[in-house]
C-alpha cells in the first residue's frame, strides 16, 4: 500500500509555539506579493509583527490552522475570521468563516496540503453554523485562483481598479 503525503498530514489549531514557522511562511506570502504589486505592498517581511501574531492565536474568533506531517513540521496554514454580516435593507444576515490568508511552504506546494487546510477551513464553518467560506485572492496570483476554482469556489464579486 502507498501512503500518500496528505495521508501523514494532520491539520490543528496552532498556538503561540507555532508563531516563529508561522512567520517564516508569512515571509514567503507577503515576498510573493510584494514582488507582484510593490505599489500597494511595502516589502514588509510578513502580514503581522510577533506581537500581532501572537495575539491572533489567542483569539477564539480567529482561528489559525495548521498543517503539520508526521514529524511536526508546519508545511502551511490557514488564518479564518468569524464574522456575522447583520441584517440590513437589501440583505440578509449571514454568519461567514473568512479565510483571511491561506499559504503553503513553497516546497510543500501541488501536494495536497492546501486541500485539507481548505477541507478543515469548510468544516470549521459548519460547526460554527456558517453559511459560507469567502475570501480573497490577488489577481496576479494565477496559481491561488487556479487552486480555489479547482477546490470548487466561485467568484462572487469582483474589486476593480484604474492604477494612477
Amino acid at each position: 500500500m502507498v501512503i500518500t503525503m496528505t495521508e501523514k498530514i494532520k491539520i490543528r489549531n496552532a498556538t503561540v509555539d507555532d508563531s516563529k514557522r508561522i512567520s517564516e511562511i508569512l515571509e514567503q506570502i507577503a515576498a510573493l506579493h510584494s514582488e507582484n504589486r510593490p505599489d500597494i505592498f511595502s516589502g514588509a517581511k510578513g502580514k503581522y509583527n510577533a506581537g500581532e501574531l501572537k495575539k491572533i492565536l489567542k483569539n477564539p474568533d480567529k482561528p489559525v490552522l495548521v498543517a503539520v506531517d508526521g514529524e511536526g513540521e508546519i508545511l502551511g496554514y490557514a488564518f479564518c475570521v468569524l464574522c456575522v454580516n447583520k441584517k440590513t435593507t437589501l440583505g440578509r444576515e449571514r454568519k461567514i468563516l473568512y479565510v483571511d490568508d491561506l499559504c503553503v511552504d513553497k516546497a510543500f506546494r501541488g501536494r495536497g496540503v492546501g486541500t485539507l487546510l481548505m477541507d478543515r477551513c469548510v468544516e470549521l464553518a459548519r460547526e460554527h453554523g456558517c453559511n459560507n467560506v469567502e475570501l480573497n485572492v490577488w489577481g496576479f496570483n494565477k496559481k491561488a485562483l487556479a487552486f480555489y476554482e479547482n477546490y470548487g469556489m466561485s467568484e462572487q464579486r469582483r474589486c476593480m481598479e484604474i492604477t494612477l
